[in-house]
């Protein structure tokens, strides 16, 4: 440890904190440091005590807690209910409300909303729609003028919510010849699942894949990468070093020969560990240190 001040931390830092006044100063940029309170701020504050089964536990209410904070409109209708809807009303030719990302799109065709429903031409479509309650009554009407300029061959199925007073419920009632309703779910229907749930879930089978290794061993891992980033971020800044990922043998040599400053030979082998298991976390291939002749040659050394 080192200090600098009140401050304490690792040497391994203090390359990458000059690095940082050089280019502020380089650029003339002033860094005005702010106070968070800690318990504004308490995830970044377990995380820099590295108190790792708090943080986990707070990060883990925090993700449950934040799905409901997002957008209510970006939740998908499960696959087993829109399967039946799909067969009953199939072909469906375009899916008219979608993440940009097109992940819960059920049709080849889909508009997301840059290509925004509300304007778009259902002519000629017929069209499935899980429609975000925010917008529903402007993507209604917009359905019933194309519906009006095109009768035949322009169709919908819509999912919308049964509630009293809203415009767009409102106005679906209001034209039971041109509206039917063809299923009706109770309230409590397990019948959307978001894309917040599902990521939720990978995050969970990540935690499971990580809580395969002994404490230790995962807190060494987590040493070595981080001196690994911090490494390749001071060196990147230098203008010297290739992308992060996958690592090539030349910065695999400099970062062994950057370690050597601070920690003993074993602790480096612990670190490219470390590197190994974050390559093949990120799905990149990992070649063993014994067949890179320079990186094996430099670790010897």
């Amino acid at each position: 440890m080192y200090q600098v001040g009140s401050w304490w931390g690792p040497v391994a830092y203090l390359p990458l904190l000059r690095q940082i006044f050089f280019v502020c100063a380089q650029h003339d940029i002033c860094l005005q440091p702010v106070y968070i309170n800690t318990k504004d701020n308490l995830l970044a504050d377990l995380l820099s005590r590295l108190d790792m089964p708090r943080f986990l536990a707070e990060h883990k209410a925090f993700l449950r807690a934040d799905i409901w904070r997002q957008d209510r409109d970006d939740w998908m209708v499960c696959p087993v209910r829109w399967a039946a809807l799909d067969q009953e009303f199939r072909p469906f030719t375009v899916d008219s409300c979608v993440a940009v990302s097109r992940a819960n799109a059920y049709c080849y065709n889909s508009w997301s909303a840059v290509e925004d429903a509300r304007v778009q031409k259902f002519d000629g479509h017929n069209a499935w729609g899980n429609l975000p309650f925010s917008i529903m009554f402007a993507i209604i009407k917009n359905f019933l003028k194309c519906k009006r300029r095109q009768q035949w061959g322009t169709a919908a199925c819509f999912l919308v919510p049964v509630w009293d007073g809203d415009d767009g419920w409102e106005l679906v009632k209001s034209l039971p010849h041109v509206f039917r309703v063809v299923r009706e779910w109770k309230k409590g229907t397990h019948l959307f699942t978001a894309q917040e749930l599902v990521q939720e879930l990978q995050r969970e089978v990540e935690r499971y894949r990580a809580e395969a290794r002994a404490p230790e061993t995962r807190r060494c891992y987590g040493t070595g990468v981080r001196a690994f980033v911090t490494f390749c971020i001071t060196f990147a800044c230098l203008g010297c070093l290739e992308p992060l990922l996958p690592a090539t043998d030349r910065t695999l040599c400099m970062f062994i020969t950057y370690c050597s400053w601070f920690v003993q030979p074993g602790t480096i082998k612990n670190y490219l560990a470390g590197v190994r298991q974050l390559h093949l976390q990120r799905g990149h291939e990992w070649v063993p240190v014994a067949a890179r002749h320079a990186v094996a040659a430099t670790l010897q050394g």
